[in-house]
């Protein structure tokens, strides 16, 4: 399978990324946060504060991590979506899904910024969670 940089750009200080992966496209966006999210393909399951239930994703996220085709940093952390869901153009040897939509690029950069902002938004929802626990423990230790 062939896998090539289509577009690379920077939109709101974070690293964007399309990648053509044989027969769709997969759509990358950079987080500030390394959460320890995974997919659900890796064995480990989705709970109410991982991004998945907070991140605008087509087909919801599928990737998190560092990417190791970039013309970025290496140690940059992209959550990332594919194009290769029902309803979705796709074409391979054993599954051929040829009346779904083929996207475009501009597309998929449309997409891809969409849930960047909701990265961005999802970090700071996480941010203030986070300080809000720590002054709830804090508060808690001095009750006790």
């Amino acid at each position: 399978m062939t896998v090539e940089i289509t577009k690379a750009w920077v939109y709101k200080g974070r690293h964007c990324i399309i990648l053509w992966v044989g027969s769709y496209y997969c759509g990358y966006g950079e987080t500030k946060l390394k959460c320890g999210y995974s997919h659900t393909a890796t064995g480990l399951e989705y709970d109410g504060t991982s991004p998945e239930c907070c991140v605008t994703a087509h087909g919801g996220l599928t990737f998190s991590g560092p990417l190791d085709i970039t013309p970025f940093d290496k140690d940059i952390y992209y959550f990332g979506m594919d194009y290769a869901h029902a309803g979705d153009y796709m074409e391979y040897d054993c599954v051929s899904l040829r009346e779904g939509k083929k996207w475009t690029i501009e597309e998929v950069e449309k997409d891809v910024e969409i849930m960047i902002d909701s990265i961005i938004e999802y970090e700071q929802k996480y941010v203030k969670i986070r300080e809000l626990y720590e002054e709830y423990k804090n508060k808690l230790k001095e009750l006790l």
